[in-house]
């Protein structure tokens, strides 16, 4: 990938402030150089080498002639204007640090410029056409000497101006750079939001339908045995959380242009899965933009590098492999966004068809400004639910299917009645605690509303704790960064939805102005494909192995996948090791390198494994997963054998554990070995049930609140779920109602009826 779109923001704010010193200087001793135009000469043309030039930001208007007149017409000039983004640029000496010059200028905006605007045939335009799509229209200003900066804000609806900051000026720096150049973005591109996005890419729109149709063609005719394999791994995967062979699919075909004949011949999960796949092509492609954008002190722009080579099919397919790959989010600090590609089975399927659907997708993505997302998180929430809820467009099939979302209210009325609060964290300091250590987990975590939601409260707690003029030092924030990926966690066994949950979380991080506190390092968003209930401790077994003619039994646990079954010593995972082999393991694999090489001897040799241990690993993991990846089919499997065995390694680690569980009855679970697994769980294990005609009523739900607790949750800890109804009354919810179950104890503190709220 070429290095030409990024954009250092630590060197792009020296050298404007450098700049800036120097006509400094000159006017301190009288000299020529002493004149705001040179600061804004200056500073456009570092603008634009550094920036425009490279997001494709247009040129702006210099010496804007407006009339500012008030009785009678009288013509000012704006330094420059992009769209709605005029620049006022004054001397560095004396600066805007000077309260006269501070005042005067802002004056001169707000009384005189943006009137002015207002009054402009050419910018009426461009308003009206904001309006007509539903969207407030805003002018903005920036005004700067090269060492300050104040921010101007114009709500033409409200006819309301905000001054920031108040008080001062801004010092200039790489966050305020980042700052400068997201107004001027948002000022020329389209913002982001659920009405936008849904109108362009929902069910409805032209794209949408074109999109599904070719994908669910390809997969009915695969020409790769890697597609099968994929969607075949997708369905016995997502059969646990959805009843997907239901006949019911079928119905959604209409809303995506098939015709009634068509749509008796359909496969409903074939095209939930072409659905699904191309729902996140747009998100790993959003995610890597909001990724690029905060790569640490820097900026880049990843679906401007793919424009570069959109017309080129081959370059195109070979950028989206990369992106497929993880290498992409790798590359921006990223190392876990993308971990065994479910949805990638479309670049063994490339062709025209498919080259013209991610060309088309990326075409309509530029128009929009991504890091506008990051202004206003509960916007990248909502705009992720309507879309991830379009995918089924008829609610009564979403009802059945259990596919649903949590709105903001309700998590936030949970994390509320919890304790997760400001209020809270300043009490738990009081007590000698650091509210940062605190762990949560949502175990169904769905679009990640629950954990985008702590994620600000942690944020607002760290701005009014430790800000100055909102902002943070960067080596707090690098330090919090860190904690909040190892305390802020999710599961869910929907491959989309860790997708989305991971999209907005990374939103969430850049939003509250951490993500770009990486300094270098790599991170991993903690919400994992994983399963919160049947975890890999479920299928312990013993095998018989033989060493040199003795035989030992070894104690293993058994992974089952569509494409070979796994075995792996139980020590590893008992002892937390095996996540970290497995990530080792990995690279020698994709090398195709024998379990004999000295590499993989000497890796294996690191975690202090028996003869019989080494052999397990070496026949039913290691050879297995060898013998995929020599037919191409390995990237998946890892991540897929991981998300079995993640769930214990966080058992008992949190404070709490919140969420909206799948409210799916057990009896509705279409993987009929899965159905007996959880049955054997709830009526056997905890007994929640003891009559067997009750069993057939009861929700994942309960379930999963008592199982979730059971597995994860602290001594003293406290959870919050979002329950169906029936557990005030229903007959089989009885023993839960009253904490009769057996193996967990615990005890409601309290019980909210939604339905009126």
């Amino acid at each position: 990938m070429s290095l030409e779109m990024k954009i250092n923001l630590y060197e792009l704010a020296n050298k404007i402030v450098e700049s800036a010193r120097a006509v400094e200087i000159a006017c301190r001793r009288g000299e020529p150089l002493c004149h705001e135009e040179n600061i804004r000469i200056r500073i456009e043309e570092l603008l634009k080498e550094y920036v425009w030039s490279k997001v494709g930001v247009p040129s702006p208007v210099l010496e804007y002639r407006v009339d500012v007149g008030t009785y009678a017409k009288h013509y000012g000039r704006i330094d420059s204007l992009y769209g709605l983004v005029l620049f006022e640029y004054k001397k560095p000496y004396p600066g805007l640090n000077v309260s006269s010059v501070r005042s005067n200028t802002i004056d001169k905006v707000v009384k005189e410029y943006i009137p002015g605007l207002l009054r402009d045939e050419q910018i009426q335009t461009l308003v009206g056409r904001i309006k007509d799509k539903g969207l407030v229209p805003y002018i903005s200003a920036i005004i700067t000497d090269g060492l300050s900066v104040i921010f101007i804000e114009y709500n033409v609806e409200t006819k309301s101006y905000k001054v920031d900051p108040e008080i001062g000026c801004y010092d200039l720096n790489p966050h305020i750079v980042r700052r400068i150049i997201r107004t001027v973005l948002a000022s020329w591109k389209r913002k982001l939001d659920a009405k936008l996005l849904s109108s362009e890419f929902g069910y409805a729109s032209d794209i949408a339908k074109r999109a599904v149709r070719i994908l669910y063609k390809k997969i009915e005719n695969p020409r790769s045995s890697k597609t099968k394999k994929l969607f075949d791994e997708w369905i016995k995967l997502i059969s646990q959380a959805y009843p997907v062979t239901s006949p019911s699919l079928r119905e959604i075909a209409g809303y995506y242009g098939f015709t009634a004949t068509e749509m008796d011949k359909v496969d409903g999960a074939k095209l939930f899965y072409a659905i699904q796949t191309y729902y996140s092509i747009i998100l790993k492609l959003l995610a890597a933009e909001v990724a690029s954008r905060f790569y640490d002190a820097a900026l880049t722009s990843f679906i401007e590098e793919l424009r570069r080579v959109a017309d080129q099919p081959t370059q195109l397919l070979s950028y989206m492999s990369l992106l497929e790959n993880g290498y992409v989010y790798s590359w921006y600090g990223i190392k876990n966004f993308l971990e065994g590609g479910m949805f990638s089975w479309y670049l063994d399927e490339w062709d025209e068809d498919v080259y013209e659907i991610i060309k088309n997708v990326i075409d309509r993505l530029s128009q929009f400004d991504v890091e506008f997302l990051t202004l206003n998180p509960s916007l990248a929430r909502d705009m992720f639910k309507l879309l991830y809820e379009e995918l089924i467009p008829r609610e009564e099939i979403r009802k059945f299917l259990g596919f649903y979302t949590t709105p903001d209210w309700l998590a936030e009325l949970i994390l509320d009645e919890l304790g997760i609060k400001y209020d809270e964290f300043i009490n738990a300091e009081k007590q000698g605690k650091d509210p940062l250590d605190l762990k949560y987990l949502d175990p169904a975590a769905g679009t990640g509303t629950f954990l985008t939601l702590i994620i600000q409260r942690i944020g607002y707690y760290l701005i009014k704790r430790y800000s100055k003029n909102d902002m943070i030092d960067p080596e707090i924030a690098k330090k919090v960064l860190k904690k909040i990926v190892r305390n802020v966690v999710g599961f869910d066994i929907d491959t989309l939805a860790v997708l989305t949950a991971r999209t907005n979380y990374l939103i969430a991080l850049a939003a509250t102005s951490l993500l770009e506190h990486k300094g270098g390092e790599l991170i991993e968003i903690p919400i994992y494909s994983a399963n919160s209930v049947i975890t890999a401790e479920e299928t312990r077994d013993k095998q018989l192995v033989t060493v040199n003619g003795r035989a030992e039994a070894v104690e293993v646990v058994k992974i089952d996948t569509t494409a070979d079954t796994f075995f792996m010593p139980l020590r590893l995972l008992k002892d937390g090791m095996i996540l970290e082999l497995l990530s080792e393991l990995r690279e020698c694999i994709e090398n195709k390198l024998p379990f004999s090489n000295p590499r993989v001897r000497d890796i294996v040799g690191k975690y202090g494994l028996t003869p019989y241990e080494v052999k397990v690993l070496e026949e039913e993991l290691y050879n297995k997963l060898l013998k995929l990846e020599r037919e191409n089919l390995d990237r998946v499997w890892i991540p897929i054998i991981k998300s079995h065995i993640v769930p214990i390694m966080f058992k008992g680690q949190f404070d709490y554990v919140v969420g909206n569980p799948p409210w799916i009855p057990i009896r509705d679970i279409a993987d009929v070995k899965y159905q007996s697994l959880v049955k054997s769980l709830a009526k056997d294990f905890y007994s929640l049930v003891v009559d067997e005609k009750l069993m057939s009523h009861i929700e994942m739900a309960t379930l999963f609140f008592v199982r979730t607790m059971h597995l994860y949750l602290k001594d003293r800890g406290l959870i919050g779920f979002v329950m169906p109804k029936a557990i005030y009354s229903g007959d089989h919810h009885d023993r839960f109602r009253r904490s009769e179950v057996n193996v967990v104890s615990y005890k409601f503190i309290k019980l909210l009826d939604c339905e009126k709220v």
